[in-house]
């Protein structure tokens, strides 16, 4: 990956010297930066998208990832929403504001962006498997398992999904169902 990364970097800088405005090139040597755990220069180079490119919405949307990999949830959700102005039916973008009003406590208005993913992606993983932990964390089990059941389909594979069905459903008492998910993990 890293090989990719670099050559990528290199092709990015290319078409820099082409067009220094080129916001996608920015965005693109933003994420590497990013993925590589460089958040200031990944910063900066989304910072200089938008100075190009004020209604860039990938530099919109990655300053906010950025802002909430550094801790700093307000700035996040500042970015985020000014990405949701540029594309409002972006679902990771209205799934990362639900997470971040989750963390906060805000269980309405996250359920709300968590359900206006789910309009728009009804199979989404992370849109039902986050509003399936808002729904534990409320004690709705039964909301919770439907969830969990919906990102257990949509992703089989990822057995933190399956683990929270059968937190749900052993809630509920639904013993059945919590004994099928058993299965399935342990058949992965």
């Amino acid at each position: 990956d890293d090989g990719e990364s670099d050559a990528a970097i290199v092709a990015y800088n290319k078409a820099l010297e082409i067009d220094e405005r080129s916001a996608k090139a920015l965005v693109g040597i933003g994420n590497i930066e990013h993925r590589r755990g460089n958040d200031k220069e990944a910063w900066d180079a989304f910072e200089k998208s938008i100075e190009y490119d004020p209604i860039a919405f990938e530099a919109w949307y990655n300053l906010g990832v950025v802002a909430e990999s550094m801790g700093n949830s307000n700035k996040a959700f500042s970015y985020y929403t000014k990405a949701l102005e540029l594309q409002e039916e972006h679902v990771l973008t209205l799934v990362n504001v639900g997470n971040l009003l989750m963390r906060d406590k805000q269980f309405d208005k996250s359920a709300e962006f968590y359900k206006k993913a789910i309009a728009i992606a009804r199979d989404d993983f992370k849109a039902n498997y986050n509003l399936g932990l808002l729904k534990l964390a409320t004690k709705d089990y039964a909301g919770a398992q439907s969830f969990f059941e919906i990102a257990c389909r949509s992703e089989p594979s990822e057995m933190i999904a399956w683990n929270q069905y059968i937190r749900a459903s052993m809630q509920l008492q639904d013993f059945a169902n919590a004994l099928h998910a058993c299965d399935v993990v342990l058949s992965v």
